[in-house]
């Protein structure tokens, strides 16, 4: 079974402290733990809904409690630099989602242990993949159309590791659609009608893709919470990570 990408949100203590419990029973299926960076350090996707610590010191401090436990990747997809992946590096955060090539170049020249990741708000053209040299990332994840298109996903250069982002409702023909709602919650809310073009790979059908990805990611930071043992993303993660269960019979 293949490994996942698990989203979350620093909101608090006692949150927190659900979080860890859930996940520490699942760890062999996590690759790792991914969150946005701290509200001022940069820009990322659909952060408008809250849910953060407008304290860094808190922040960090809430990261450092699920580091403890798991591996974190820290998102920059807007707005990043070389100083702010330094400053997160120096407090030992080493994995990062950033969509710049030219600073990915740059932080895998100066880091030899640095993990990198080329986030899905690239919206790589098939070609790109191609004709770009991308090995400065670790890992690449793809534009929704491969979800859709395993004849594709089949043709792309076997060098690089590729992930694929699973549980969206993203429509996968229109390229157009995803970077309107990607940092507009408002727009988000309303793309989230264009369901029949959904790129959402259900559990079951993974076993289709396994052969072409290092490991899967799940979204969903705009539900996060652990508060109720019926919260949508905490049954559509365990459907998951149940190894391909219908999170409909989970309840």
């Amino acid at each position: 079974m293949k490994k996942f990408e698990i989203p979350y949100m620093p909101i608090n203590e006692e949150t927190n402290k659900k979080f860890i419990d859930f996940f520490s029973k699942r760890k062999e299926n996590i690759e790792c733990i991914y969150t946005p960076s701290y509200i001022r350090d940069g820009i990322n996707t659909r952060v408008e809904d809250g849910n953060f610590s407008h304290d860094f010191d808190e922040y960090l401090y809430l990261l450092n409690e699920v580091k403890k436990h798991f591996p974190i990747e820290i998102l920059i997809q807007k707005n990043c630099s070389k100083e702010i992946i330094q400053k997160y590096y120096s407090l030992e955060f080493k994995r990062f989602t950033i969509n710049d090539d030219t600073l990915a170049k740059q932080l895998k020249t100066k880091y030899d242990d640095i993990i990198l990741t080329l986030s899905i708000t690239r919206l790589l053209h098939h070609e790109d993949i191609f004709n770009l040299d991308l090995s400065c990332y670790d890992y690449i994840v793809l534009d929704y159309r491969y979800n859709r298109q395993i004849s594709l996903l089949k043709e792309l250069p076997k060098k690089y590791n590729y992930v694929l982002l699973v549980n969206s409702s993203c429509n996968y023909k229109d390229r157009t659609l995803c970077p309107l709602h990607w940092f507009d919650f408002k727009n988000y809310k309303d793309c989230k009608k264009l369901l029949k073009d959904s790129s959402k790979i259900y559990p079951l059908d993974l076993i289709y893709f396994d052969n072409y990805v290092h490991h899967y990611k799940l979204q969903g930071r705009e539900y996060f919470s652990f508060e109720n043992p019926d919260n949508f993303l905490r049954l559509e993660i365990l459907s998951y990570l149940r190894n391909n269960i219908d999170f409909y019979d989970l309840k």
